[in-house]
């Protein structure tokens, strides 16, 4: 939630944007930690008209654990992906030491899940050598990574990682189809 505040200050005296020499109203608008101002005005202008004030809403912080809200959304993703292709999602999101990543269709799948409220996701071999080694036999390591609206929540885009050799295969596999 943000809180807006407006008030009016005395900044001792000034030149109004109309030439009104010796104004003492100062219009101070507060959004979070944002503060703009307009002024000073005078009397006239300060009735009647409306007046324009920018400010910037603040910063999000990106640390800190999990909220309920992220949470939820992880679920969400989670179970979108795993019924769109059939997959079993996993017990407390891998978390169990017997039923590792996120979904997962035996013998031929491993999922993982990811989503950022960022312009970006950093892809380190470490992530993908982690869901690699979570396979079982010839299960492929699949990493799902979505873009999300911070305000809504929404999928914005959301992009599918995997080897390189399997998406030869499927490449080839549909080109020998047309």
């Amino acid at each position: 939630m943000i809180q807006v505040m407006a008030h009016m200050e005395d900044p001792g005296g000034g030149v109004c944007p109309c030439g009104a020499i010796g104004s003492r109203s100062l219009l101070v608008l507060r959004i979070g930690n944002e503060v703009s101002s307009i002024g000073p005005l005078c009397d006239v202008c300060m009735q009647g008209q409306q007046h324009t004030a920018w400010v910037e809403p603040p910063a999000i912080s990106a640390g800190g654990p999990p909220t309920k809200r992220m949470k939820r959304a992880s679920k969400l993703q989670e179970k979108r992906m795993s019924d769109g292709v059939g997959a079993r999602a996993t017990l407390a999101s891998g978390a169990m030491a017997s039923d590792k990543s996120d979904a997962r269709i035996q013998g031929v799948l491993r999922i993982e899940n990811k989503f950022t409220y960022g312009t970006t996701f950093a892809l380190s071999r470490q992530v993908l050598n982690k869901i690699r080694s979570e396979c079982v036999g010839h299960e492929t390591p699949v990493l799902e990574v979505e873009f999300k609206d911070r305000a809504t929540n929404k999928t914005q885009d959301a992009w599918v990682c995997l080897p390189h050799k399997v998406w030869e295969r499927l490449f080839n596999a549909t080109s020998e189809n047309r």
